[in-house]
């Protein structure tokens, strides 16, 4: 696998398409048994992709490694997102 281009997207053109946003604590993230993208490669990614009906999640980067994380009951949002798994050629 080489090059892998991993890319999600939270827009849509279709209303029908629309992608959720949820507001969560952090221990209801955790609840839901977080996968870290720094743990995943590229064969984890196209697994990840293998059922079309799962719907994936996003916490932004910038929210979770904040001071936010400490205060209680803070809510952050996340982000439905659509994987999208591609090749670049070298």
């Amino acid at each position: 696998m080489n090059n892998p281009s991993i890319t999600l997207g939270h827009g849509w053109i279709e209303p029908t398409s629309k992608r959720l946003t949820k507001n969560l604590t952090l221990s209801q993230t955790h609840e839901k048994n977080p996968i870290y993208t720094s743990n995943l490669d590229a064969k984890d990614w196209i697994r990840l992709i293998q059922n079309p009906n799962q719907k994936f999640f996003v916490l932004r980067p910038d929210e979770y490694c904040s001071d936010k994380r400490f205060l209680f009951n803070q809510q952050f949002s996340v982000y439905e997102v659509k994987i999208f798994v591609g090749y670049k050629e070298d």
